[in-house]
């Protein structure tokens, strides 16, 4: 048990050490490790200070590189030198920017100078002590103006190459910055400064506008947006340096850049508005932010004709205007196809081409703004829109179609987006028609009668005027069928005349004249037809009364006619056929439902005690209503002598002279005689 818990304490020990070690190395600036190696480079060299005749500085200098072979200046000549493991800091810690950046500056131009590898090395280091001087953590010296080596080039041109250098750290200070890490030494030994230099940067930022269709965006939020548009920043070599991503209000972040020349271009446009097609070239200069200005318009379509109506072509009356037809049209800011709520509406009225135009002019009173651009221009926006006739002009049923349009953003070929094209509505207007039905009942059962015609025609148009000779239409027939009905559907609004030509057989024509108004007004009784097209539908019925005719049997007596019974009697059309027959009473025999034309009554026996008829009667039956009568008169029978039982002898004288008138003209008797 002992040894598993000094193991256990062991463990934590380790564990507590390496967390320690890795905070402090977290701790650190993040350009360099906690402690770096330092390796001398170089021998000895000598410098004197000052001018020409100044004192001498008697140290023994080295070149000393980094653990990562960069090259590293002393601060401090004064202190030995040797390889050693040093700490590293921020050389802000010990020496001004300006004083940093200074001598990054110079350092770049003294190894740009065309002098031998050991001068340029000693200058180098004269350079940093010139400038670190006096400063902490460093070696001071009130004398130190100039530092030459004492080897190497002339003593001229290591002036001219200090002069170089001081003159081009002071020309560029503002356009780079120079940083720098201290290499500590104990006190026993020297500290050393690696210098580095970056580009001043200078910063852009783009800031996108909504053009000339500002007011546009302002008042359709939810369906534009300035979020979301992407720019690429490429530099002069074409490369792509920085990425700009705007938000809602159109601003983007700042991005810093080096000095130079720059194009941004966008490819990626924000919801629902255009691609900025330009390339924005522009300058970034140290120190200095520049803003790119961006336009993007909000896609939306210009028309000009947002609705057309056309007549039918089956229509007949072309003098039909389509003016004054009503359509309401419905924006939704969505694309789907549940679009949500309703944001406009607007309730356009047609002109007498049958056009609505997107303009003030044709919205009725009432209707919601139109959207427009900056100059008033109307316009419609990305969105969905539901466009139904709500009044048909004078004279024609509304189009009950409702349809649809989208206008949403889309790309070409070549990568330009625009809004999709707007297809102008075409709504058909079918022209109000009527149907006239007649319905033909028998009077009294109310039977449908098949048969019966019809002629049915306009007199009228729909406001009351009077068709002249050259605007009267045809006239219609119509025919009933076994349902007694007789129709014409697709007529022209207007008054009516219907009149009856011939009736069904057996029944009176009617002769009124039955005034039909039918002109399709608002409550009249609308049907559909067979092809699902609506019509006003009129309808008459008229009853025709059965042709009714009353035969009487009678005899005239003391200047009296009186009904005789028993006569047996029958009628026959004119083909012969029967029609009736009857054995007369004392009332006239009625026959109902007969045809008209000619029959002949006659009787096939007499009562008893009067003649019977020596020949047919015939009469007319004529096409009315009314009870037409037709008596047949009978003569009584003769009276004869009353000769009681007394046989019958005249009758007998007679047959006896006539056997021999016969016998004589057999014979010859009386005439020439046939000898053999």
């Amino acid at each position: 048990m002992r040894t598993i818990r000094v193991k256990r304490l062991r463990s934590l020990v380790i564990a507590v050490l390496v967390m320690s070690i890795l905070m402090v190395q977290l701790a650190l600036p993040p350009s360099a490790s906690a402690q770096t190696d330092m390796t001398k480079r170089s021998g000895n060299n000598e410098y004197l200070i000052s001018t020409d005749n100044g004192a001498w500085i008697g140290h023994a200098a080295h070149d000393f590189v980094n653990s990562s072979n960069e090259t590293v200046y002393c601060v401090q000549p004064s202190a030995p030198s040797k390889d050693s493991l040093k700490n590293v800091e921020n050389a802000l810690n010990y020496l001004p920017q300006d004083v940093i950046t200074k001598t990054a500056l110079g350092i770049e131009s003294i190894r740009g100078a065309s002098i031998d590898e050991y001068t340029k090395s000693a200058l180098l280091q004269a350079w940093v002590w010139m400038n670190v001087n006096g400063h902490k953590g460093c070696f001071t010296d009130k004398r130190v103006d100039e530092m030459y080596s004492m080897r190497g080039a002339d003593r001229e041109t290591q002036r001219n190459v200090i002069a170089e250098a001081r003159r081009y750290a002071d020309e560029n200070a503002g356009k780079f910055v120079g940083k720098g890490l201290y290499y500590k030494g104990s006190s026993a030994e020297q500290s050393q400064v690696l210098f580095t230099l970056s580009p001043l940067e200078g910063t852009a930022e783009l800031k996108k506008e909504t053009g000339g269709r500002s007011k546009l965006f302002s008042t359709c939020p939810k369906i534009y947006s300035l979020a979301g548009a992407i720019y690429h920043v490429l530099d002069s070599n074409g490369r792509l340096v920085a990425e700009l991503v705007t938000d809602k209000d159109g601003n983007t972040d700042t991005k810093s850049l080096k000095p130079g020349r720059y194009k941004a271009k966008e490819i990626s446009a924000p919801g629902n508005m255009g691609l900025d097609p330009n390339e924005h070239e522009f300058e970034v200069k140290a120190n200095e932010k520049f803003v790119i200005r961006s336009n993007d318009e909000p896609l939306a379509a210009k028309i000009d004709v947002l609705i057309k109506k056309k007549a039918a072509e089956s229509n007949q009356d072309k003098t039909l205007s389509l003016a004054g037809a009503e359509f309401t049209v419905e924006y939704f800011a969505s694309l789907d196809d549940e679009p949500g709520n309703l944001e406009r509406k607007w309730i356009f009225i047609t002109d007498k081409e049958g056009q609505v135009k997107l303009d003030a002019s044709y919205l009725k009173d009432g209707s919601d703004e139109l959207y427009t651009d900056d100059d008033g221009k109307p316009l419609l926006p990305v969105g969905t829109y539901r466009i139904n006739e709500t009044k048909a002009p004078k004279g024609f049923w509304i189009n009950k179609e409702v349809k649809t349009i989208k206008l949403k953003p889309v790309k070409d070929e070549n990568g330009k987006i625009s809004i999709s094209e707007y297809e102008v509505p075409n709504f058909e207007e079918r022209e109000q028609t009527i149907r006239v039905r007649v319905r033909k009942l028998s009077e009294g059962d109310a039977k449908p009668l098949v048969g019966a015609h019809f002629d049915l025609k306009r007199i009228a148009d729909a406001d009351g005027k009077a068709l002249n000779k050259f605007e009267e239409a045809q006239v219609e027939k119509l025919i009933t069928g076994e349902d007694g009905i007789a129709e014409k559907a697709g007529l022209l609004p207007g008054i009516y005349e219907l009149k009856e030509t011939k009736s069904p057989d057996g029944y009176a024509i009617s002769k009124e004249i039955h005034r039909i108004e039918a002109k399709g007004t608002e409550g009249d009784t609308i049907v559909n037809g067979t092809d699902g097209e609506r019509e006003f539908l009129y309808e008459s019925q008229i009853n025709n009364a059965k042709i009714k005719l009353e035969i009487s049997k009678l005899t005239l007596s003391n200047g009296k006619k009186h009904s005789l019974s028993g006569a047996e009697l029958l009628l026959k059309d004119s083909d012969g056929k029967i029609v009736d027959r009857w054995i007369s009473d004392r009332n006239p025999h009625r026959i109902e439902g007969i045809k008209e034309g000619r029959y002949t009554i006659i009787e096939e026996k007499a009562p008893q005690g009067y003649e019977r008829l020596s020949s047919p009667v015939e009469i007319n039956v004529e096409n009315t209503a009314e009870i037409q009568h037709f008596d047949v008169n009978n003569e009584k029978t003769p009276d004869k002598p009353n000769t009681g039982d007394l046989p019958n002898i005249g009758g007998y004288v007679l047959s006896l002279v006539s056997g021999f008138i016969l016998f004589w003209i057999l014979t010859g008797f009386g005439g020439k005689k046939n000898r053999l």
